[in-house]
Order: structure tokens, then C-alpha cells, then sequence
């Protein structure tokens, strides 16, 4: 064999190598796939493989996955009438008709050590007191940015989280 020839052999495994890692992804097939990578220590390739995942596909929801939202949001009602509000939620009420959302309000002071305290349960909204972090809010109903924090129950794929 030329030398030119045994040089070849190997810059082409290594192009051919390159060329199938660069155009591996995109399949819907979510187990990983194979490619054969080769080493310049040896004067002949010596083919080693490495796992590349593949991105998934995002189902998107269908009318009857939107019909089960219902239920769940209906099922926050149910919570709702057995347990009441938390005792604290009195300081406002926050409601979103098209997501279902009616909840009462509550106020938080949020420390020097920037930790948002939690909602006590699935039917409260938090509005925090960022008056000790100078314009990323204020007083809670005093002007300026306001935060919030809650959640609303589903068991559907949204189509923008992905």
C-alpha cells in the first residue's frame, strides 16, 4: 500500500466519522444511536462508538386532555369547599376566568436572603413583599413590580414547555 493511500484511508474514516456525529440528531426515535469516532494515535482507524441522544417529540394536547383539565380545576373547587383558604389569604383575591383561577391572596416578606416563602396549599396565591430589594418590587399593593406565585393543577403537555 502507498503511503499516500494509507494516509488517505485514515482522513477519510475521520471525515466520514465527523460527517455522520454532525448529521445524527433530529430523529423522532428517543433512544440514543450510535456513531463510530476514530483515534490519530494508530496508523490504522481504530472505530470506538459514543451515545448522542436524540430529542423528543412535545405531544401537544388534545380536546379531551383539555376536558380532563377541567376536571382537575374542578377538583381545586372540591379542595376548596372541604378545606376553605388558607387563614392568612385575606389580603386580596386573584381570579383568572379563562384558567380557571380564583384564589384568594396572601403576603409574604421576602428577606434579605432572597427566599420566597412558599404558598401554604394548591388554593393560594402569594404576593410578595420585595420592599428590602430595591427595584425588583415593593409593598404589596403600594406601587411598582408586583410578583406573585401559585399554581395551577393539569395533566396535559403544553406546547411551549419543551
Amino acid at each position: 500500500m502507498s503511503r499516500t493511500r494509507a494516509l488517505l484511508l485514515p482522513a477519510l474514516a475521520i471525515v466520514a466519522a465527523v460527517a455522520l456525529v454532525a448529521c445524527g440528531g433530529g430523529g423522532d426515535d428517543p433512544t440514543p444511536t450510535e456513531t463510530a469516532t476514530a483515534t490519530e494515535s494508530t496508523p490504522t482507524p481504530t472505530p470506538t462508538t459514543s451515545r448522542t441522544p436524540s430529542p423528543t417529540a412535545t405531544p401537544r394536547p388534545s380536546q379531551t386532555e383539555s376536558a380532563d383539565a377541567v376536571q382537575a380545576i374542578s377538583g381545586l373547587k372540591d379542595f376548596i369547599d372541604g378545606y376553605g383558604y388558607p387563614s392568612d389569604a385575606t389580603f386580596a383575591e386573584l381570579r383568572v376566568p379563562k384558567l380557571g383561577v380564583d384564589a384568594q391572596v396572601a403576603s409574604r416578606f421576602v428577606g434579605g436572603d432572597g427566599v420566597m416563602p412558599n404558598p401554604e396549599g394548591p388554593a393560594e396565591v402569594i404576593w410578595y413583599d420585595m420592599s428590602l430589594w430595591q427595584g425588583m418590587g415593593g409593598v404589596p399593593g403600594g406601587g411598582g413590580n408586583a410578583i406573585f406565585s401559585g399554581h395551577v393543577d393539569y395533566d396535559y403537555a403544553v406546547g411551549y414547555a419543551g
